[in-house]
């Protein structure tokens, strides 16, 4: 390419750039008011004053931030101990906090006094990185005032929304509806758990509360902005005893979601292999929609129920793997069996059977 067409592209480049920059705007405000006795200070400081002394460092801050507000914490006495190395008195604190938004460069900005460690700034934006620095003015005996370099930036973001389970997905592993009451075998089971934080955090923890028992924590790591996973959990409640279990995500905000409840019972898994246990019993088709007869025998897959005088009524089905039978309290045509007792049998088990009360 010739050279003149080369000095005509880089022109062209330039300009462009001129042309952007001119368009993105710059926004300072200040923060807060700052105090009279720090303003007194301020104005005995009428020159521009080069920077000089070592710079602050700031306290870590986290990945996200709960809510639009947030207080950025350094150590005065640590900053009072190097500027007195100088022989100068610290006086004053500059923070800022710098984010993009929309487009335009946003500077807060704002003055505290040298005996404090903490500055707070309102109003923040959600989701955006937001950098936040620090730099300190101190004092010579002839009144002089010196400048510290701006410290190394900490960086942090907004998270407004909770997170969020996703119930349909979500819920205790294995467990059996039993009509009026909801059951599982043994006392230790799974609890899956579909969560987000749809807005711009991430979920970090996720808590199972025992009723009558303190929440225990699982924690995610790494956190995401999405999971859905299998979280294990032992029962400390008695056997055959109602308990409801309660569940909930944490983000890294510190923001819990709504809790998610389910009441269950356990069956020791010992008794369901000595003999058939139903429930509802008795058991009203109508109401209760279907009884479950839990099966721990190994290998069964079909059971008899029969009627007061031994006739037949219907053969059920599950499959090996499956621990219960359900009979909505129909015979083998589709029609709703009368009042009575009835039983159900294992077939080729003689032994193992249950009495089921209907009653409509």
């Amino acid at each position: 390419m010739p050279r003149k067409g080369i000095q005509v592209i880089l022109f062209l480049n330039v300009v462009l750039l001129l042309s952007l920059s001119a368009r993105a705007q710059e926004i300072r405000k200040e923060a807060w008011p700052t105090e009279n006795a720090v303003s007194e200070k301020l104005n005995r400081i009428n020159i521009t004053v080069d920077p000089e002394l070592p710079a602050p460092v700031l306290h870590r801050e986290p990945e996200f931030t709960w809510g639009t507000s947030n207080t950025i914490f350094w150590s005065s006495d640590s900053v009072r101990t190097i500027a007195q190395t100088y022989q100068y008195t610290l006086r004053i604190f500059e923070a800022e906090a710098q984010y993009l938004l929309n487009g335009s460069s946003v500077t807060l900005w704002g003055f505290v006094s040298g005996s404090t460690g903490s500055a707070t700034f309102n109003n923040l934006p959600e989701a955006v990185p937001i950098s936040y620095r620090l730099r300190y003015y101190a004092e010579d005996d002839t009144g002089g005032f010196h400048l510290s370099y701006w410290s190394a930036a900490v960086i942090s973001r907004q998270d407004i929304s909770a997170p969020i389970i996703d119930t349909d997905s979500s819920g205790i592993v294995g467990v059996e509806d039993f009509g009026t009451q909801r059951w599982i075998v043994g006392n230790e089971f799974y609890l899956r758990v579909a969560a987000s934080d749809p807005s711009s955090g991430k979920v970090m923890q996720v808590a199972i509360q025992e009723e009558n028992y303190p929440a225990t924590y699982t924690t995610i790591i790494p956190p995401q902005a999405e999971i859905d996973t299998l979280i294990f959990h032992e029962l400390k409640t008695a056997a055959k005893t109602p308990v409801t279990i309660s569940w909930w995500v944490v983000d890294v905000a510190l923001q819990t979601s709504e809790k998610q409840m389910d009441t269950i019972i356990w069956m020791p898994p010992n008794e369901a292999e000595d003999k058939l246990i139903c429930f509802p019993n008795p058991f009203n088709p109508e109401q209760n929609g279907r009884v479950k007869i839990l099966c721990g025998i190994s290998q069964v897959t079909a059971a008899h129920i029969y009627d007061p005088f031994g006739n037949h009524v219907i053969e059920l089905k599950k499959s090996i793997s499956d621990n219960f039978f359900s009979w909505d309290g129909k015979n083998g045509n589709g029609e709703m069996v009368g009042s009575g007792g009835y039983l159900c049998v294992i077939e080729g088990k003689g032994q193992y059977y249950c009495k089921i009360a209907v009653y409509r």
